[in-house]
């Protein structure tokens, strides 16, 4: 039942500041993170505005009834079954789009569902998108395609566009956190509106904020609204945009206010969706219709094509029908062909082909054809078809792509597009871009499409690459296809250490790790992303992970995945049930509880916040550590004070205050040293240097014996 309750309203007044995201400092920091849908620009929307008036004409498309479409699910689990959805959940999710929709002529229906178990698109991110969505798609002219998954970087959903692709495209649809469906574990958007607020994305609407005060959202009864914080605010009194009339549209599906308190499309809204379904997605008004049976069945097998051959003409084709929906004969019929919703041609029957000519090279077009009796008029549902004259000039991606390293260089293969993005050949190819870190590289000339390549790289030994390729074209404004996915090589042996150090957060602890590794003779990776070199990180043969986090206010946060779900943390957890070792600098890191799957298992609890106390830095006797004494000019701020849990040990203390600092533990089948202090800020000096102190905590790391702790010392502690 939709949420009308008013009072409902004025209780959830009181709930301010609510939002899509979790931390109330990463909103505060990007408040329009959790859908990722764009905010167009002026000119995007006017681009937009002005070919949806041409298509209009100054006429309103008359549709006969409610638009019924339709939900294809596409559930996303990963190798552990996460991500599973119920039936339950999946009719209630199509239950409750219908109810939002239901004032504007709008229903739903379950079309379909499918699960795929998949890795890479259960923690879904855009670099994955086009991947997963071309894989499963299901005719996406006729249904709404929805992709559920453990999104990443703090999102709940994104959506495209109607727009945006010809109506045919797999891309068209939306992506939805699996815990925002109806019953789903993220508090306060577990009603299902995240889906409802992408589902009006995909008919065409703007966020309520778009723009702020001073543009908007393009629909009239739709308040202006400031695009700041308070668009998470379920307060009845806002009005952040005092000089325009009305309150802000708190209330609204398309603002970023919680389940509990949006409840309704505008009439403008309405209208603005229906006009963009006739205009765009005009297959959805054929999609889920119920024929007469006195009227002919719907031709089959509808295809509009053009290529660089007939850039100014289209071609359709088509069976024609030769019963009636109750299956009798029928004899006497023609084809009627729309394009654009204004008829172009009466064919007759048997002809099952029109040629329209006289077209501009570029523009999409959409058709429609319909069957229609001569003795009665009766008519045919109608089927839909769009296709750009002349063929898409967008090149497809470059086909199985893959990275590998030998002992000399990192050689990329691949195979050249041999048609552009809907299909029809590609007959002007100039160059495979390619792309490494992130950064245009070069371009690899070739125009022999559907051709194998290869291309290798000259590139320093030791260091991990990432790669990407395009192909484009040889117009005088070339077009570029979509970049490939993301391609990882490390080239060199696997490394015996892995260093990550995310955003490069602690250089120095970085730097001095890896000379003094060096020093030892063993190879090491500085990694700003954690890379596993072919396999999980519990598979690659890592004698040890050195994690760095660095010392407040430098320090970096790991999360566990999206709302609490498998990420970093957890590989890293898993890394130390495989039997592994990990070194982790931290201080603050330890006391927070978004790390505490990785955290726990070091067996460190913090005692206190720090003062910028660090100071001379010693080992403890009976410790790996034993003897040495280091002078301390690094990281000084925040949670310095480490205490040991059960049967963890301190390794390293400060002298003054006395406190522990360092805390090692041997879970048996893994082990773990934490400190919170930077291993770079320790000072060298005659008697102790940083190599010597590395070899004793690697023998701990990475020795497959017990730790023996014999005559350790309590240390006084004076704090």
């Amino acid at each position: 039942m939709l949420k009308d309750n008013i009072m409902k309203r004025f209780t959830l007044s009181l709930l301010v500041t609510l939002m899509y995201l979790v931390p109330m400092d990463a909103r505060a920091q990007n408040p329009n993170e959790w859908c990722a849908t764009p905010s167009l620009s002026p000119e995007e929307r006017w681009e937009a505005r002005t070919d949806m008036q041409r298509r209009l004409a100054g006429k309103r498309f008359a549709i006969d009834g409610p638009v019924v479409i339709p939900m294809a699910f596409h559930i996303i689990l990963d190798s552990n079954g996460e991500g599973d959805i119920t039936m339950d959940q999946i009719e209630a999710q199509v239950e409750h789009m219908t109810v939002s929709y239901s004032d504007h002529d709008i229903e739903f229906v379950l079309g379909s569902v499918d699960y795929t178990v998949n890795d890479l698109w259960y923690y879904l991110s855009g670099d994955y998108e086009v991947e997963m969505k071309s894989s499963l798609a299901i005719d996406p002219a006729h249904n709404m395609n929805v992709y559920s998954a453990n999104l990443q970087n703090n999102l709940l959903g994104w959506a495209q566009f109607p727009w945006w692709y010809d109506e045919n495209s797999y891309m068209h649809g939306f992506v939805m956190h699996y815990g925002s469906f109806p019953g789903g574990y993220i508090e306060n958007y577990d009603e299902g509106d995240v889906a409802v607020h992408e589902g009006g994305h995909c008919f065409g609407l703007y966020h309520t904020f778009q723009g702020g005060c001073s543009d908007g959202d393009e629909v009239e009864d739709t308040p202006a609204q400031h695009d700041d914080n308070n668009i998470f605010d379920c307060d009845p009194s806002l009005d952040t945009c005092p000089s325009d009339p009305g309150m802000d549209p708190i209330y609204n599906f398309m603002n970023y206010t919680n389940d509990y308190c949006t409840i309704e499309f505008s009439d403008g809204q309405g209208v603005r969706m229906v006009d963009m379904i006739a205009v765009y997605k005009p297959g959805y008004l054929s999609a889920y219709q119920i024929p007469d049976e006195l009227d002919p069945a719907a031709p089959s097998d509808f295809t509009a094509y053009s290529d660089y051959l007939t850039p100014t003409s289209v071609s359709l084709t088509w069976g024609d029908p030769d019963t009636l929906v109750n299956g009798e004969t029928i004899t006497d019929f023609s084809i009627i062909v729309e394009r654009d919703g204004d008829e172009m041609a009466v064919v007759s029957q048997g002809v099952e082909s029109y040629s329209d000519d006289g077209l501009t090279d570029g523009q999409t077009y959409s058709y429609s054809i319909y069957a229609e009796l001569a003795e009665n008029d009766s008519a045919s549902l109608f089927v839909s078809a769009s296709v750009i004259c002349g063929g898409s000039p967008e090149p497809s991606s470059p086909e199985d792509f893959l990275v590998e390293a030998s002992d000399t260089a990192v050689t990329l293969s691949w195979t050249n597009p041999a048609v552009q993005v809907d299909g029809t050949p590609l007959d002007d190819l100039s160059a495979v871009r390619i792309y490494r870190n992130g950064e245009f590289l070069t371009d690899v000339e070739t125009s022999d499409a559907g051709a194998e390549m290869n291309w290798a790289d000259d590139v320093d030994f030791g260091f991990s690459y990432d790669y990407n390729i395009s192909a484009v074209d040889n117009e005088s404004a070339e077009n570029e296809s979509d970049i490939s996915e993301l391609q990882r090589v490390w080239f060199g042996d696997v490394p015996d250490i892995l260093i990550w150090n995310p955003e490069n957060i602690s250089p120095s602890s970085a730097t001095a790790l890896s000379r003094s590794i060096f020093n030892l003779g063993w190879s090491a990776a500085e990694v700003q992303e954690l890379i596993t070199f072919g396999g999980g990180l519990y598979d690659t043969g890592f004698k040890a992970i050195f994690v760095l986090c660095g010392v407040f206010p430098r320090k970096y946060e790991i999360w566990d995945g999206q709302w609490g779900h498998q990420g970093d943390l957890f590989k890293l957890r898993y890394y130390l049930n495989d039997g592994g070792s990990i070194y982790m600098e931290a201080g603050d890191e330890f006391g927070n509880l978004n790390a505490g799957t990785l955290t726990d298992k070091f067996l460190i609890e913090v005692s206190d916040e720090g003062a910028n106390n660090l100071s001379t830095i010693e080992g403890i006797f009976g410790t790996p550590t034993e003897g040495v004494s280091f002078d301390y000019d690094g990281g000084n701020f925040g949670i310095d004070h480490l205490e040991p849990l059960e049967d963890a040990v301190p390794i390293f203390y400060n002298t003054s205050p006395s406190y522990y600092n360092g805390i090692a533990y041997d879970g048996g089948d893994y082990k773990t040293i934490g400190t919170s202090f930077e291993f770079g800020g320790l000072v060298d000096d005659e008697s102790n240097n940083k190599t010597e102190l590395l070899a004793s905590l690697l023998n701990f790391l990475t020795d497959t014996s017990a730790l023996v702790l014999e005559e350790q010392e309590v240390l006084p502690l004076t704090y």
